[in-house]
């Protein structure tokens, strides 16, 4: 690649766009019950200890959330790892989708 060569970030920006905002959801809104929500690239709800955005999550009936569907790239990296264990820790489920790697 090119320096400066943004073109594949795009591309691979807009891959994840398309699954968070199509199957990703999909994942999610066949998961909710009667009363709930799904939310989608918004703050995590009701947990004083999760700090960051969820790629789409279901809002339970309490207000708080209780599943969040991730489409991730690297599913078994670090960072992602670490999010699923932050998420876990305050008791939401986390289910992840993986995404194709990012073109060379």
């Amino acid at each position: 690649r090119l320096q400066g060569d943004w073109s594949s970030d795009v591309c691979s920006s807009d891959l994840h766009q398309a699954d968070v905002r199509g199957p990703g959801r999909a994942q999610a809104e066949s998961q909710v019950m009667p009363g709930e929500r799904v939310e989608t690239e918004s703050p995590v709800v009701g947990h004083s200890g999760v700090r960051r955005n969820a790629d789409n999550q279901i809002i339970g009936t309490d207000g708080r959330t209780r599943l969040v569907v991730e489409s991730e790239r690297r599913p078994n990296g670090s960072y992602h790892r670490a999010r699923v264990q932050e998420l876990e820790a305050c008791g939401i489920e986390c289910q992840t989708r993986s995404l194709p790697p990012r073109p060379q």
